[in-house]
């Protein structure tokens, strides 16, 4: 991406444990199956952010219904450990969840 001067991959080209942290925002909540993107984001590397709507501003283009709780949910089910960090992030809106996702 030249714009940005930053080098773009698709995630399954890239090598196991090779980037530091990965960014999910306002996308989780579209994909058909996050829980495996997740997944995929976490064999790349040991951290995720994960921002979004909460479930009741959520629309009809939205796949799942996802929060700060049912990712926890989601974590211990998967092998993941969820933590809220929206109140250390300064101005992030309270209609949506922040959180970081690492590995177990």
């Amino acid at each position: 991406m030249q714009a940005l001067d930053c080098d773009v991959k698709m995630l399954s080209e890239m090598p196991p444990n090779s980037a530091d942290l990965i960014g999910i925002f306002n996308s989780l909540d579209h994909l058909e199956n996050p829980v495996e993107v997740l997944k995929q984001c976490l064999a790349v590397s040991p951290r995720l952010i994960v921002g979004g709507h909460e479930p009741r501003r959520a629309k009809y283009q939205h796949a799942y219904a996802l929060d700060d709780e049912t990712l926890r949910r989601l974590g211990a089910k998967h092998g993941f450990t969820v933590t809220d960090i929206a109140d250390q992030v300064e101005d992030w809106p309270g209609s949506e969840y922040l959180v970081m996702i690492t590995r177990n």
